[in-house]
């Protein structure tokens, strides 16, 4: 009857588990005019489950830097090439800060799951169903 219990909980912690789908927001990218030749491209993760959202930054078809919204490196590269005067331009952008929105808000979803799936193995393992 044990294994049976933990079979069900098992089942219906997988069941909940993909019901959550794709937490990414479903947009591709989004570009910052940063003057003179420069321009950056913010795009969404590129893992659903475990990327960042995250800009380029380009001078004319040459990227000079990419970094992800919190300030970690993307793609083994930083902005520390970019122009503290274009840097500036982007992180005040509109599109910028509703990119971090949407980052801190996959990072909050992700955390929630995580403990909801912890809550779910222990729940699996330490639920007795009392039969009559």
């Amino acid at each position: 009857m044990k294994k049976f219990n933990k079979i069900i909980c098992v089942l219906a912690a997988v069941i909940l588990l993909f019901s959550f789908g794709n937490v990414a927001e479903a947009a591709s990218s989004a570009t910052v005019d940063l003057g003179d030749g420069y321009k950056a491209r913010i795009d969404r993760p590129h893992d659903t489950k475990t990327g960042k959202w995250h800009g380029h930054v380009y001078k004319g078809n040459k990227q000079i830097g990419s970094e992800n919204v919190d300030g970690t490196k993307h793609d083994g590269k930083t902005f520390k090439d970019v122009p503290k005067k274009k840097l500036s331009k982007l992180k005040d952008s509109k599109k910028w800060k509703e990119a971090k929105s949407k980052n801190d808000k996959l990072v909050k979803q992700r955390n929630s799951q995580s403990s909801f799936s912890n809550f779910l193995k222990w729940l699996g393992n330490n639920l007795v169903i009392l039969s009559i």
